[in-house]
C-alpha cells in the first residue's frame, strides 16, 4: 500500500514538473514511424502540422514505479529510461541549433500515465539511411558529418555532452540536413572536464575504454567520450562500417585478466578493413584514428573535429578544381587564343561600327539638308499651285470675257454687214444714173429700179413717193 502511494507520489511531482512543456491541442493518429525495445515513434498533428511522438511501453513505466525498483542498476534499467526521459525534456527545452532536433513540448497519448515527447517529423535516421539508399557523393557524406560536428558543437559549448551518440541517432531532413536526437543519456557537466556518471550510457560500439572501464555502475569521463563516438560515426558514414568491441576478451581485460591494449588494436580487424578500403593516407581515417584513441586527451575536440572536416571539404573542393584546370590547360590555352582573336575583332569590328556611324551621321545630316529643301521646295509648289489655281480663276474670266467680246464681235460684224449692205444699197439708189437706154432696155431696167425702189422703201424712210417714172423721188 505504502508503495502505491510513494508511487502516485513520484508519478504527481513527474507531471508537475513537466506541466509547461504540455501541449494542449494534439491529435493521435495510428502511423508509426519507428520503434524499439523501450518504445515508439507516432505520428501525432499540433496545430495542423504533422509531428512526431516518442511514447515509451507502458509496461517499462509500471516497472519504473515497482518498489524494487527505486535504485537503477544501469542505463537500460526502466526507472533510469523514465530520469532520460525528464531529463530529455529539460535540455531540449532549453536548446535551439539548425542541428538539433527541435522540441515542441509533451503530451498525453489516450490511456498512458507517462507523456510522449514531441519533436519535429524526421523520417529517416543515418543509419537506416545509409544501409537502404543508394551510394551517395562523398561531398554529401562531409556535408552530413559537417552538421552532426557543428550541432555537437553547440552542445559542447553549452556544457552538455551527448553519450549517446551515434548512427542512429542522427535523423536526416529532405535536404539531407542532418540533426542530433535522443539526449535522454545526455548530461550537463558546465565546466567540468570530467564527471562520475552512468558506465556504457550507450550503444557499447560507439564507447571509449573510460566509459566502459568502472566500478559496478559508473565510470568518469568527460566530453571527449562523444569525440570518440564521432570517430565511428565518420568511419560508418565514408564506409557503412562500423569497428565492433571483440566481445568479452574485452571486457575480460577491463577486470584484469587480459593485457591491455590500444582501442585501435581491440578492433584491429574492423579498422583493417576500413584502411584497405580508403587506403591508409586517407584524410578521413586519419581523423577517425585520432578521434578513436585510448587517451581522452589525445582526441580532437568537437572544435576541432568541425574544423577538419570544412578544412577537408574545402580542400576537396580545391583539389578537384586543380584537377580539373590541369585537365583542361589546351581548352584554357584555346579559350584566351580564342578570346584574344575575339577582343582584336571586337576592337576592329568598333572601328568599323565608328566608321560606319561617322558614315551614318553624315547621311543623316544630308537627309535632314534634303528634307529641309524637299520642305522648302513643298512650300514653293504650294505657292505655285495657289498661282496655278489664280491663273485658272483669270483664264476663266478672260475666256468668259472673250466670250463676250466674240459675241460681241460677231454682232458687230453681223450690223457692219448690214450697214455695209444698206450703203451699198443707198449708193446703189443714188450713184447709179438714170437710165437713158432705149425703149428696148426700158422694161428689163424698170423691173429692176421697181425692186430696188421696194426694198430701199422697207429699209430707207427717206423714201415717200414713187415718180411716174417709176423712179424715186426723197421726201422733203
Amino acid at each position: 500500500m505504502a508503495a502505491q502511494v510513494r508511487a502516485r507520489e513520484r508519478q504527481a511531482n513527474f507531471r508537475a514538473k513537466l506541466k509547461a512543456f504540455e501541449l494542449s491541442k494534439v491529435d493521435f493518429t495510428d502511423e508509426r514511424v519507428g520503434g524499439g525495445a523501450y518504445g515508439y515513434v507516432l505520428v501525432v498533428n499540433v496545430n495542423g502540422t504533422r509531428r512526431a511522438a516518442k511514447v515509451l511501453h507502458e509496461s517499462l513505466v509500471q516497472a519504473a514505479n515497482r518498489e524494487d525498483n527505486q535504485r537503477p542498476g544501469g542505463s537500460d534499467h526502466p526507472r533510469s529510461l523514465i530520469e532520460s526521459f525528464e531529463n530529455e525534456c529539460t535540455l531540449l527545452s532549453e536548446i535551439s541549433h539548425p542541428n538539433i532536433v527541435q522540441f515542441f513540448g509533451i503530451c498525453y497519448p489516450r490511456g498512458a500515465t507517462f507523456p510522449a515527447l514531441v519533436m519535429e517529423l524526421l523520417m529517416s535516421n543515418l543509419y537506416d539511411y545509409l544501409q537502404k539508399n543508394p551510394p551517395i557523393p562523398l561531398s554529401v557524406k562531409k556535408s552530413i558529418l559537417i552538421d552532426i560536428s557543428k550541432g555537437l558543437v553547440y552542445l559542447h559549448a553549452k556544457g552538455i555532452i551527448h553519450r549517446d551518440l551515434s548512427a542512429a541517432n542522427v535523423l536526416l531532413t529532405v535536404s539531407l540536413t542532418a540533426k542530433i536526437a535522443d539526449l535522454g543519456m545526455a548530461r550537463i557537466i558546465a565546466d567540468r572536464h570530467v564527471a562520475k556518471m552512468t558506465m556504457v550510457p550507450g550503444n557499447a560500439d560507439y564507447m571509449p575504454p573510460e566509459a566502459i572501464a568502472g566500478d559496478e555502475y559508473s565510470a568518469t569521463y568527460g566530453k571527449p567520450i562523444d569525440s570518440f563516438s564521432m570517430g565511428h560515426i565518420i568511419l560508418f558514414t565514408i564506409t557503412q562500417k562500423c569497428p565492433k568491441l571483440l566481445g568479452p576478451k574485452y571486457f575480460d581485460r577491463l577486470s584484469g585478466k587480459n593485457e591491455a591494449r590500444s582501442e585501435i588494436q581491440r578492433r584491429d580487424e574492423s579498422i583493417r578493413s576500413i584502411h584497405e578500403l580508403l587506403g591508409e593516407g586517407h584524410h578521413l581515417v586519419k581523423l577517425a584514428t585520432q578521434c578513436l584513441q585510448d587517451n581522452p586527451q589525445s582526441r580532437p575536440s568537437s572544435v576541432e573535429i568541425m574544423l577538419e572536416l570544412q578544412n577537408h571539404s574545402l580542400n576537396q573542393e580545391n583539389a578537384e578544381l586543380r584537377k580539373g584546370l590541369s585537365q583542361h590547360e589546351d581548352v584554357i590555352e584555346r579559350l584566351q587564343k580564342s578570346n584574344a582573336k575575339l577582343t582584336d575583332d571586337c576592337q576592329n569590328l568598333s572601328i568599323s561600327l565608328e566608321q560606319a556611324n561617322a558614315t551614318l551621321t553624315q547621311k543623316v545630316r544630308e537627309s535632314q539638308r534634303t528634307n529641309h529643301q524637299l520642305q522648302a521646295t513643298s512650300a514653293e509648289l504650294v505657292d505655285l499651285q495657289k498661282e496655278y489655281h489664280q491663273m485658272l480663276e483669270e483664264k476663266t474670266t478672260l475666256t468668259k470675257q472673250l466670250y463676250k467680246q466674240e459675241q460681241l464681235l460677231k454682232v458687230n460684224k453681223r450690223l457692219c454687214y448690214v450697214g455695209v449692205y444698206i450703203i451699198f444699197i443707198t449708193c446703189i439708189h443714188y450713184i447709179i444714173p438714170l437710165p437713158i437706154c432705149t425703149a428696148t432696155a426700158a422694161a428689163p431696167w424698170e423691173a429692176y429700179t421697181n425692186q430696188a425702189q421696194y426694198s430701199a422703201r422697207r429699209t430707207c424712210p427717206h423714201f415717200s413717193h414713187r415718180t411716174s417714172t417709176g423712179t424715186a423721188a426723197p421726201g422733203r
